[in-house]
């Protein structure tokens, strides 16, 4: 009897760890996003030769995660958290280790459309190329699915010659959802044209998006200056506007902030203008937690930052030259 209560015991003790297990560790098959930081970008940046100025510019993270059975219901819980399909943000053929390296690359690729976007209006000489637009994953809610593959080559968007990804990206998203986009492409040195259906981004649903990722192959960068980033572990183009701003702003000679704390988002485009991004929401939260002033977010954006920011001015944006001439005129 005493070694039936001693199994008893046993067994529920292994049930409970397990549930507890369970639900601290098991997978529901989703991601949630919740409010990351607001990061000093001076210290992320170094120019050589060039000091810093007075003013703080902050770009800004978001934390993403799989969804454990907890971390699911905090994010139906919390208004602040967002939930999203596995399906709907990765490539099923990536697993999240690939995904977080794709993140990285992307950023590499951010910082070097920065450093070329803010030399470039400085009348720097400067030169920035690329082996084309590579598809690196296709997600099976994406209207590209079964079309388009990992490791096929954009040569052309609706006849136009194609060489940076966001100029991919602006083409699509100059589409309305619903209508066709012919891309052409060299998928294993055969040239295809493909006419592919335009559908919403996942976590954006007003905006035009096919569900592929692409990057530039190979980009490169030829500058006179000696600059510097580190973002560490961030991932993602989304602070390309924020380091555009800090490079600009240290090879000026007045402090372009007039001494506010800027945050802002915005992925940065080879020719200065700004691309939509996504996260905004959570992106609010970490600007006004850090008491920001002033929020810059692309104009795709607006609706949704404006929506959820209580007590920080946001500004809508769409180049780089708009950013100047707000703070100019502040």
């Amino acid at each position: 009897m005493k070694n039936n209560r001693i199994i008893k015991k046993i067994s529920l003790a292994i049930l409970i760890i397990s549930l507890v297990v369970f639900l601290l560790l098991g997978d529901t098959g989703y991601l949630a996003v919740f409010p990351g930081s607001a990061i000093l970008v001076e210290e992320l940046v170094e120019v050589e030769g060039y000091p810093l100025q007075n003013g703080d510019f902050y770009l800004l993270t978001v934390s993403q995660q799989k969804a454990s059975p907890v971390l699911f219901l905090y994010g139906l819980l919390s208004p602040k958290t967002d939930l999203y399909k596995r399906e709907a943000v990765i490539p099923p053929d990536m697993d999240l280790e690939e995904y977080y390296e794709l993140s990285k690359e992307m950023m590499v690729n951010s910082q070097i459309k920065a450093k070329y976007v803010a030399l470039k209006h400085l009348d720097y000489d400067v030169k920035i190329t690329s082996e084309g637009v590579l598809v690196e994953g296709v997600l099976q809610t994406g209207t590209a699915y079964g079309l388009l593959q990992e490791g096929d080559l954009i040569l052309a968007i609706d006849g136009e010659e194609v060489f940076f990804d966001e100029q991919v990206i602006r083409e699509i998203r100059n589409k309305k959802i619903g209508e066709s986009i012919n891309i052409k492409i060299n998928r294993d040195g055969k040239i295809l044209e493909i006419d592919v259906p335009v559908g919403v981004n996942q976590s954006s649903p007003e905006t035009p998006a096919l569900g592929i990722w692409v990057r530039n192959k190979k980009l490169k960068l030829d500058s006179p200056l000696d600059i510097k980033i580190n973002t560490g572990n961030i991932g993602g183009p989304s602070a390309g506007i924020m380091f555009v701003l800090e490079i600009y702003n240290r090879l000026t000679a007045e402090d372009i902030t007039s001494g506010l704390s800027i945050a802002g988002t915005g992925e940065i485009r080879w020719d200065g203008t700004i691309g939509p991004i996504g996260g905004m929401k959570q992106k609010v939260f970490a600007a006004e937690k850090k008491g920001a002033d002033l929020l810059f977010c692309p104009v795709e954006n607006y609706p949704e930052a404006k929506r959820y920011a209580k007590k920080i001015e946001v500004i809508p944006v769409s180049s780089l030259e708009e950013v100047l001439d707000y703070l100019k005129n502040k």
